[in-house]
């Protein structure tokens, strides 16, 4: 699907904790949780503080397929690590400033799994639609939490001064 999710159906708004205490959780925890890829927390993060060890084993990465029927075909996706994105952004400055054509051409041969992409495939696509290569690019962003939304959501969540 051009959107990367597998299958039909509805989304799951909130669903029930397994702790039966009916504390609402969003969908992707949800999901996790059926997939079974949520770590149990460790003894010392039960208070509800996470440890080093929880953060550290917490999958909190995202590879998916991508349809692009514009090509005939799909793609493997995977949202970037923070480590990631620095080598991305640092790769793409020019003179004190982020060229934006490079930040655009990291993310994209880093976010795409497969096939695997270089420079010189970024190259090439040059010559394709650039709507298709820019949806690809935004998606990669999106799972990525490089996109506004999620910037502005996760700037909601912390409160002014944090």
């Amino acid at each position: 699907m051009a959107d990367g999710t597998k299958g039909k159906g509805t989304m799951v708004q909130a669903v029930v904790d397994d702790d039966g205490a009916g504390a609402p959780i969003d969908p992707l925890t949800a999901q996790k949780k059926r997939e079974g890829t949520i770590t149990p927390m460790s003894q010392a993060s039960q208070n509800g503080y996470l440890t080093i060890e929880d953060i550290a084993k917490a999958p909190d990465t995202v590879t998916e397929e991508l349809d692009v029927p514009e090509w005939g075909g799909r793609l493997v996706i995977r949202s970037l690590t923070k480590g990631q994105q620095q080598d991305a952004r640092r790769k793409s400055m020019r003179e004190g400033e982020i060229s934006t054509d490079l930040l655009e051409m990291h993310v994209f041969i880093t976010g795409v799994v497969e096939p695997a992409m270089t420079e010189e495939h970024f190259g090439m696509l040059r010559q394709k639609s650039f709507g298709v290569v820019e949806g690809i690019t935004r998606k990669i962003m999106k799972v990525s939490g490089m996109d506004q939304a999620s910037i502005a959501k996760a700037q909601a969540s912390f409160p002014s001064g944090q």
